[in-house]
């Protein structure tokens, strides 16, 4: 699931954000009309779990240029895709080269966002490894340093890839959609230590991720400039709960499960069982 750790987050529990907000609508502290005043910024801070692709591309789209104009010239996104081709037996019978369909639109819909793109811009996109689906997108516009690259689906085999993209975008954008690794760590041995210092150019400003805690069905959702969202996602009705909020980094997979318990309760041994029969069940 999560693994990396957070080192001296601040953590908000769903009840103390909702207590926050009634503080704020009490005290005339933050009222809409001083939000709206203030522009999207205070309520984009808070984005709201997407419940369409359309919305999904619509926040990484504003996430990612809002971060370039905060300096952010190097960036991570991790979307979920929509399921095209599902089957019965397989979500992806395609392998990656269908996911680089669902996900290659989507892409292009947020190179397209940029504000320096509607007049004269254009797509060139190119397939960097034929096996994995691995592929690079740049946004060409009318002046140079408007122009921005992506890479799709990028392996530990293409490091160096990324780094003669990153060299020659200077400070233009370079973002990486899907990496297939989590950290320098997944790189091996050898090259562990040059991932480390590449990668650490690059943070996150969207991630939309699906997580399965003891049968419960989690969504978590990070829109730059934040915070990390967990919201639990009611079995059949859809229903979305915010279950806690963590500003600096994602939670650990204990923070998670916590989170889930406080609203849920610590299942019991049976439980326990129950859930993970259910998940394989469903993973078939």
């Amino acid at each position: 699931m999560l693994a990396r750790r957070a080192r001296g987050r601040s953590i908000t529990t769903a009840a103390q954000e909702e207590s926050a907000e009634a503080s704020d609508a009490s005290s005339g502290g933050s009222s809409k009309q001083e939000e709206e005043e203030d522009g999207e910024d205070v309520v984009w801070a808070r984005a709201e779990l997407p419940m369409s692709n359309d919305v999904q591309v619509e926040q990484a789209t504003r996430a990612v240029w809002q971060a370039l104009s905060d300096g952010k010239t190097r960036q991570i996104l991790r979307l979920s895709l929509p399921l095209i081709g599902k089957t019965e037996i397989d979500d992806w019978p395609g392998g990656d080269r269908q996911r680089y369909k669902a996900c290659g639109p989507m892409v292009e819909s947020v190179l397209r966002g940029n504000p320096a793109a509607k007049e004269g811009a254009s797509i060139v996109e190119q397939i960097l490894d034929e096996s994995d689906a691995v592929g690079l997108m740049q946004l060409q516009c009318k002046e140079a340093k408007d122009d921005a690259s992506v890479m799709i689906f990028p392996t530990t085999d293409t490091l160096s890839l990324q780094q003669q993209v990153a060299a020659g975008a200077g400070s233009r954008l370079v973002a990486l959609v899907n990496p297939a690794w989590r950290s320098s760590s997944d790189f091996g041995l050898f090259q562990a230590g040059e991932a480390k210092e590449t990668l650490s150019e690059f943070e996150v400003t969207y991630s939309l991720q699906s997580l399965v805690v003891y049968g419960y069905t989690l969504r978590l959702l990070y829109c730059y400039p934040g915070p990390w969202r967990l919201f639990l996602i009611g079995e059949g009705s859809g229903k979305r709960e915010l279950l806690g909020s963590w500003d600096q980094s994602p939670p650990t997979n204990d923070q998670v499960e916590s989170a889930v318990f406080d609203k849920k309760g610590k299942p019991n041994a049976s439980e326990r069982v129950q859930a993970s029969a259910k998940f394989f069940q469903d993973s078939i």
